[in-house]
């Protein structure tokens, strides 16, 4: 299949299969063949609309009945954005349950540096995503950071319960506010995680693209439960990555300095699901975005990392060109197959039967996204839950998302106290 993406003007945006988009699903190759044969004509009859009335509980987003076009599904993306972006509340929020460790630890550790990295510091983050904390002291070994500042903040009241993960390949303090249910984890002397993160925003100046789609990406890889690297999903990092790869080398649209108000964005999350559900090679190719970016011999990237990998995904580390980025996404072959999943079931939208699509238009719900993404019940109702109130509130959160939880890297769960023991976690 071969999806081209430069659409040469606004018109064109709003066909049902615009001008500027080819489709190639043949299944042979021979010249007399020109109808849409492939896995297309397949997988199109199995795919249904959602019931009209569970459209509203799994697509709060929504604010109309999206055409089925390509404009459609570009309109409905950009609402799907809007809804998934952190609202003020919730950046407030996070800002003042980090404040409320920060002054702790700051108590604990005073000559120490103390801040925030990751999807906070970078504004990807989901109402689900945990905070990410660092502590940076060249004085202190990392065994007397982690014990102290677990032993500390046990006896806080603001602290529900804490995890200790001192055999991750990062050892982190894992703490759950008790007011608003978020996690935060806790590392030290991770100095990298901060470049990170500043990267990530210098890339998100030069692709303003790149914020949406990986939102949208992490939402879809979330529900699928793909997202966590200890059960070999892919992290927020490796997703970035791919997604500053996949503007850096696109071929026929150069997303430099382009605003979501200037690209088609149902065109740009098909394509990158075509690129990697479809035609990346995984076992021949890595990724490197340095230096402009490039695809890569996976073997010759493989052979300068200091550590082995048991994952196909290969992506090497901008900022520690030694450091695998993919190594522990050992089953980057189901996500491979999600984002080639999601691909076909979109298609089928606009590549349909002709015997098949009055009966297809006239079940049409209202939103192309519903299809392949929902928003789960306890986080509309968290974020609702948000709305007009304040840290101090007595009243309980709901809880935010099961498949974060440490209780499933283990069976020991630590509450209100904390009991030596070795948790294993793979980064």
């Amino acid at each position: 299949m071969f999806l081209k993406t430069d659409v040469s003007d606004e018109d064109d945006q709003c066909d049902s299969v615009p001008s500027g988009i080819i489709f190639i699903l043949c299944s042979s190759s021979s010249e007399e063949d020109k109808e849409p044969l492939s896995f297309i004509a397949d997988s199109s009859d199995r795919v249904y609309w959602p019931p009209r009335e569970s459209t509203a509980s799994v697509a709060p987003w929504c604010r109309r009945k999206y055409s089925l076009s390509f404009c459609g599904l570009h309109e409905e993306l950009i609402d799907l954005y809007e809804w998934l972006k952190p609202s003020p509340l919730e950046k407030a929020l996070r800002f003042c349950v980090f404040e409320r460790v920060r002054e702790v630890l700051q108590r604990i550790w005073p000559t120490a540096k103390i801040g925030i990295f990751g999807s906070l510091y970078t504004n990807l983050f989901l109402p689900s995503s945990d905070i990410d904390v660092f502590v940076e002291s060249d004085s202190l070994s990392e065994d007397l950071l982690l014990q102290k500042t677990a032993e500390t903040l046990k006896g806080c009241a603001f602290v529900k319960s804490i995890y200790v993960l001192n055999k991750a390949f990062v050892p982190i303090v894992k703490v759950v506010d008790r007011d608003t249910q978020i996690y935060l984890d806790i590392s030290f002397n991770t100095s990298h995680g901060i470049r990170a993160a500043q990267l990530i925003e210098e890339m998100k100046i030069r692709y303003p693209v790149l914020e949406p789609l990986v939102l949208i990406l992490k939402q879809f890889l979330m529900q699928r439960n793909l997202n966590q690297v200890f059960s070999g999903g892919l992290s927020s990092y490796a997703l970035i990555l791919m997604s500053v790869s996949f503007l850096q080398l696109h071929p026929s649209y150069d997303y430099t300095f382009k605003s979501i108000k200037e690209v088609n964005m149902g065109l740009l999350l098909m394509s990158f699901l075509q690129l990697y559900g479809q035609e990346f090679n995984y076992m021949q190719t890595a990724l490197s975005i340095r230096n402009g970016g490039a695809y890569v011999s996976r073997d010759r990237i493989l052979a300068q990392m200091s550590k082995t990998s048991n994952s196909m995904l290969c992506i090497e580390d901008p900022l520690l060109p030694d450091n695998d980025i993919g190594r522990c996404s050992h089953n980057i072959q189901l996500v491979r197959q999600a984002f080639q999943h999601a691909l076909s079931t979109l298609c089928s939208v606009f590549i349909k039967s002709r015997e098949h699509s009055a009966l297809w238009r006239s079940s049409y719900c209202g939103s192309i996204l519903s299809l392949i993404l929902h928003i789960p019940s306890h986080i509309i109702y968290y974020r609702n839950w948000l709305k007009g109130r304040v840290v101090s509130d007595e009243s309980s959160p709901p809880l935010l998302s099961d498949s974060s939880s440490p209780e499933s890297l283990s069976p020991v769960f630590l509450s209100s106290s904390i009991i030596p023991h070795s948790l294993s976690r793979s980064f």
